[in-house]
């Protein structure tokens, strides 16, 4: 696949009329967050930039704050000049150097090394480092029907996190953009994520990994690209790296959970028109010498429709066999991938759906994705609960400078997934990749609600509280015995406990409550100082098990136990042009 692709990206355009295209702004939330901000305050969808898809191109985002009208704050005006300092090639409104450092060092604000030659070589790079401490105070209650007795266990630990690395990108004869990233990574997680690291065999967002001292671990990170313009509305990107489809919290289509992955990406741009292909190499698990490939192919049409309105058309393909490599059928750029996949068999897993944005009023938006995995539409009428009735629904609004108060920033989002969505016939088809989802954290079978609440009273101070919770229904494990009821994609949907009457929340119901509290002063450009404060409750409730434990002759425990898990997190820490990775789940 990575010489498939390569093949493609060399073959496509010749190289003589390539024109610039720079490299892309950080995918991190809190970078995107500020431009779909302004555009929310400016009461319209951008031009240049379609928000569904991330990370946005540099250039575009400089294109975007052209504006000044939505700027009305302090906080508004520091938040455009960082924006506009940190993609200063683009501009000529970028804020001087306070003072060199050795003569050669911090030149720009933004950049500790900079270097350009005009219209031949441009570069920027930059130290990472992410230093974080703090405890974590976890106890467990149980509570066993049998003796009507509750047992508490407490558990404390330090965790930190210590990542150093360097992340470097420019522009070589104004045609070719790159970026890479490298990062060396020791940390030590709290209870309750490694518990999913346990659970997933990996850790998340991540690819190999090593134990590192005592309930620590040890992974290295790289990410890089190309990028280029075959024309002035068709650009191309080919590296390792994560994407983000969506204008949520979450992404029911593609998210940037899982770690990266080795991609080729065109994006045509035309008028109202925004199409997206992408084709990924992808990881079934860590199983084997060299570890087995999968593929996904996916596209995606943005259109803005007036001023208002922006709407999203999605169609994804996974595929893969171990006995198969890249089918090329698949790269047919504009072709419907539901044909495809029934020519070869209906043995892949296609999924398609939509997505929206509406702009009805300045500083309100509303969005939401609706996916389709696969659907029988006489069985969703008759409401039968029908297994392979598998879809996922989001919807969500942003309130911007909310009651009036600048910067005060509200969202509001739910997002649910039937049982057995994203679900196949095996590793090779299954929405996953190196066994983490590729789209919400939780998998299948679940309901959640975030409220995420945003405050910046100063230019230089931001407050963040958010709030979730989800209900989902698990899967029960005994033994060697899965008993499948579709919260976990990576089980085949084929074990299946029945056809009809599933819903959401079948199984052992897990009920949570996360809320966040994150305090961030930025003392330098992309330099933080960061407070964090996480309090998780987690219940495990016995009712509602329904499965068919007679039939299979086995008495599950587990099924009898009421438990609860507390976890209250602190933490401080400093961070230089990175950014925060959560674990919301």
């Amino acid at each position: 696949m990575r010489n498939n692709l390569l093949f493609i990206f060399i073959w496509l355009v010749p190289f003589s009329f390539l024109k610039a295209q720079g490299v892309y702004a950080p995918g991190s939330r809190e970078y995107t967050r500020l431009l779909q901000r302004y555009e929310i305050l400016n009461g319209k969808n951008y031009n240049d930039v379609f928000t569904s898809f991330k990370p946005y191109t540099r250039k575009n985002i400089i294109e975007a704050l052209e504006d000044d009208s939505v700027f009305t704050s302090k906080s508004d005006f520091f938040n455009k000049q960082y924006l506009l300092n940190d993609s200063h090639e683009w501009t000529e409104n970028e804020e001087d150097s306070e003072k060199t450092f050795l003569k050669h060092f911090y030149k720009k604000k933004a950049n500790a090394f900079y270097y350009n030659e005009k219209d031949v070589f441009e570069i920027h790079a930059d130290p990472i480092l992410d230093l974080y401490g703090g405890v974590d105070y976890s106890k467990t209650t149980t509570n066993y029907r049998s003796t009507l007795s509750d047992d508490t266990e407490k558990f404390d630990r330090s965790i930190y996190r210590n990542t150093r690395g360097v992340s470097v990108r420019g522009l070589i004869d104004q045609k070719i953009g790159f970026q890479t990233t490298l990062l060396e990574n020791q940390v030590r997680y709290p209870f309750y994520v490694d518990e999913r690291i346990s659970e997933d065999g990996v850790v998340p967002g991540q690819g190999f990994y090593k134990r590192f001292g005592e309930n620590g671990w040890d992974f290295f990170t790289a990410t890089g690209y190309v990028t280029f313009n075959a024309t002035k509305h068709l650009a191309f990107q080919f590296g390792h790296d994560r994407n983000f489809v969506g204008n949520g919290y979450r992404s029911l289509i593609l998210s940037d959970f899982s770690g990266p992955y080795l991609f080729l990406k065109a994006e045509t741009q035309v008028w109202k028109f925004k199409y997206t292909n992408l084709f990924a190499e992808l990881t079934t698990s860590r199983s084997g010498i060299p570890y087995p490939r999968k593929y996904m192919a996916l596209h995606h049409l943005s259109i803005n429709i007036g001023k208002k309105l922006n709407v999203g058309l999605f169609e994804s393909v996974i595929y893969g066999r171990e006995d198969q490599g890249l089918d090329i059928a698949y790269l047919n750029p504009i072709i419907f991938y539901r044909a495809i996949e029934q020519n070869n068999g209906s043995a892949d897993n296609a999924l398609l759906g939509m997505d929206f944005k509406y702009i009805p009023v300045k500083k309100l938006s509303f969005y939401g994705q609706l996916i389709f995995d696969e659907v029988v539409v006489s069985n969703l009428r008759a409401g039968n609960g029908w297994w392979a009735n598998k879809f996922g629904i989001q919807g969500g609004m942003k309130y911007i400078n909310a009651f009036g108060i600048n910067n005060l920033d509200i969202q509001l989002e739910g997002n649910l997934a039937r049982p057995f969505t994203y679900t196949h016939l095996s590793d090779f088809t299954n929405y996953q990749h190196f066994q983490q989802p590729l789209a919400h954290p939780l998998g299948a079978n679940f309901r959640e609600a975030i409220i995420n609440i945003g405050y910046q009273p100063l230019p230089k101070l931001t407050f963040n509280f958010r709030q979730i919770f989800y209900m989902q229904g698990r899967d029960i494990y005994y033994r060697d015995t899965v008993i499948n009821y579709g919260q976990n994609i990576r089980i085949p949907y084929t074990s299946r406990v029945k056809e009809f009457e599933n819903y959401i929340g079948q199984g052992k119901m897990y009920n949570v409550s996360i809320s966040n509290l994150r305090i961030s002063y930025m003392l330098k450009h992309n330099f933080f100082l960061d407070f964090n404060y996480t309090f998780r409750f987690a219940q495990y409730l016995p009712n509602r098990i329904d499965i068919r434990i007679s039939d299979l002759n086995l008495i599950d425990p587990v099924s009898l136990i009421n438990q609860q898990d507390h976890s209250q997190i602190l933490g401080l820490g400093l961070r230089w042009n990175t950014d925060l990775r959560n674990f919301d789940f």
